[in-house]
């Protein structure tokens, strides 16, 4: 399905920049001339486009955020230590 979609950039000086993407090609590329780093970038910004079922994958960043690998660490260790609680009640 072919649809036109609003692309934000945001660059490491705070400044952003929206671009229009047709959505005919499979990717696109967009080039600036600035001094200030390209940071991330968000595909459907506004959440317009309301087939879209998982808005989690709608942006890339240069430094993702350390809390969901963290989330994932604590979910898995508090599944360990009920584990282990219930082999020691058990033994």
């Amino acid at each position: 399905m072919v649809l036109p979609v609003d692309v934000l950039i945001g660059f490491a000086d705070g400044s952003e920049a929206l671009e229009q993407w047709d959505g005919k090609a499979t990717s696109v590329g967009f080039t600036y001339r600035s001094r200030s780093p390209v940071r991330w970038a968000r595909v459907d910004p506004g959440k317009k486009i309301l087939l879209d079922v998982n808005f989690i994958n709608n942006s890339r960043s240069v430094d993702p955020p350390a809390a969901p690998v963290w989330k994932i660490a604590v979910k898995i260790l508090f599944w360990f230590q009920n584990a282990l609680s219930i082999l020691g009640i058990l033994s």
